[in-house]
């Protein structure tokens, strides 16, 4: 008798623990196989985009800035997401004194380079060498990003144009690197005179040094 009393009990205590666990090894198998994440659709476009060209810097940029936010929303346990991001670098952009912007269907290269650091800010100017475009725009160092430039101003045929936010094609700016002498940025966007004139930049890139 006490053999059949100690095995029901056992058994019960079996019950017990099996059904006291359950929910917890179903909440973990959900969380296992739950791997949707918004952010992995973003970067799935954002790598289409960049394949089929990859020698767009605005589309590697862009590329490595979903990749970013993806291992930040949604996890990078393997690694391999970093692994693409190191193998993107910083897109091309090394140094190489370029300073230029698409104005509308017009390629706008500002020859004259005019690279400032003070009190922690780099002050990049460009004049193009007719002229008749500049650009003026200041970035603390050390700090990168979407949309760090302060002061921008574009100036074409004497009328400056500052960033627009019209709600399509608003003004951005992503800074890469912006220390050890280097700064890297790109800036797109729509541009407006004080009179609500309006323009479309597009693949502008600072790629320069500063001292």
């Amino acid at each position: 008798m006490k053999k059949i009393v100690a095995l029901f009990c056992l058994f019960s205590a079996f019950i017990i623990f099996t059904c006291d666990n359950e929910p917890y090894e179903d909440g973990l198998e959900e969380l296992n196989t739950n791997t949707n994440c918004d952010a992995q659709t973003i970067t799935s476009n954002a790598e289409s985009v960049y394949n089929l060209d990859p020698t767009i810097v605005q589309a590697c940029i862009a590329y490595r800035t979903a990749l970013e936010n993806q291992v930040t929303e949604c996890g990078d346990p393997n690694g391999e997401l970093q692994d693409i991001i190191e193998e993107l670098g910083h897109c091309g952009l090394i140094s190489a004194e370029i300073l230029r912007v698409t104005i509308g269907d017009f390629n706008a290269v500002f020859t004259t380079q005019i690279i400032t650091f003070e009190n922690g800010i780099i002050t990049v100017e460009g004049i193009s060498s007719g002229g008749n475009y500049s650009v003026f725009f200041q970035v603390p160092e050390g700090q990168v990003g979407i949309d760090e430039f302060q002061n921008f101003k574009i100036r074409i045929n004497d009328t400056d144009y500052f960033p627009s936010y019209p709600g399509n094609n608003n003004f951005t700016s992503n800074t890469l690197i912006s220390t050890n002498n280097s700064f890297n940025a790109t800036f797109y966007g729509t541009v407006a005179s004080p009179t609500g004139a309006e323009l479309l930049l597009s693949q502008g890139i600072a790629d320069v040094n500063y001292l």
